[in-house]
């Protein structure tokens, strides 16, 4: 998992999207986990 720190002169961020709610680490450590073991199931079906 990777943190941005952004300058405090930082006058513009660029994101593809807004979210004005982000989950917290535990949420986004278990959709991460959830979307690898999906990979990794659709693989071995190959």
């Amino acid at each position: 998992m990777v943190r941005y720190v952004l300058d405090e002169k930082a006058k513009q961020i660029f994101a593809s999207r807004y979210q004005f709610q982000l989950p917290s680490e535990d949420v986004l450590r278990a959709e991460i986990k959830r979307e690898m073991e999906e990979l990794d199931s659709g693989s071995a079906q190959s």
